[in-house]
């Protein structure tokens, strides 16, 4: 669980009126109520199936998804999977230019582990 100081106020109506509503909670007791001030991982639980698995006689293997339409719930299992199984090399075939979320920008560029990349 990663801790950051924040001095942000809530974002839109509904939170302002809890954090209002937890402000009066507050009264003589001795706490503190910080807003998106700590960031809480989670684990997506499923089974992933490569669409192709190459292995090379050395035994290494590659796996490659390839991908139509790259669906947000498909971004997030994808990087559960890499997550997961940071040292294989798991590559991404697109069908044709996709706009994508940050999420998947990162796991594409590698920044959630090495070896998920683009194919050129």
């Amino acid at each position: 669980m990663g801790k950051k100081k924040t001095n942000k106020e809530p974002r839109n109506k509904f939170e302002h009126e809890v954090y209002k509503g937890l402000l009066s909670f507050k009264g003589p007791n001795k706490l503190t109520i910080d807003y998106e001030s700590e960031k809480l991982g989670y684990n997506v639980p499923g089974t992933y199936i490569p669409d192709f698995v190459i292995t090379f006689k050395d035994g290494r293997k590659l796996y490659i998804e390839s991908k139509g339409y790259f669906r947000y719930a498909d971004q997030v299992k994808m990087l559960a999977v890499k997550q997961a199984h940071p040292n294989l090399d798991i590559r991404m075939l697109f069908m044709r230019d996709q706009k994508l979320s940050p999420s998947s920008t990162r796991l594409l560029s590698g920044r959630h582990g090495s070896g998920v990349s683009g194919l050129a």
